[in-house]
């Protein structure tokens, strides 16, 4: 797709995206804002784009627990569970005292004050 292409169709799509984005759950917005949830969409399906299930995920947000449908475009590959619950709970606490005292992966001065101030969206 062409950017000027691109550029009409978000003019064309603005009124429905602030729409969209009024109607959201705030958790969502804070993460989506600014973003053209709706121009995307239309580019992945112009595009023949196989998973749009993705689109989903933006306008509700991702679910942590249980199970996601399987996009068709991809095998079906399970894992089952290697550990019973009574395992994994008797190791928790050695694996977050591990997790905690691990060493910060950067030494870099800023670093997180850095993260903490950059607008999302990255302008």
């Amino acid at each position: 797709m062409k950017v000027l292409k691109a550029k009409i169709l978000a003019k064309q799509l603005e009124s429905q995206e602030k729409s969209l984005h009024a109607k959201l759950p705030e958790s969502v917005e804070k993460v989506v804002s600014g973003k053209k949830i709706l121009l995307w969409q239309k580019v992945l399906e112009q595009n023949g784009y196989d998973d749009l299930e993705v689109v989903k995920f933006m306008k509700e947000g991702v679910v942590l627990v249980g199970a996601h449908d399987h996009p068709a475009c991809y095998a079906l590959k399970l894992k089952l569970a290697s550990a019973f619950v009574s395992e994994l709970r008797s190791s928790a606490a050695h694996c977050r005292l591990a997790l905690e005292s691990r060493r910060p992966q950067t030494d870099a001065p800023g670093f997180a004050e850095h993260l903490e101030t950059t607008p999302i969206g990255g302008s």
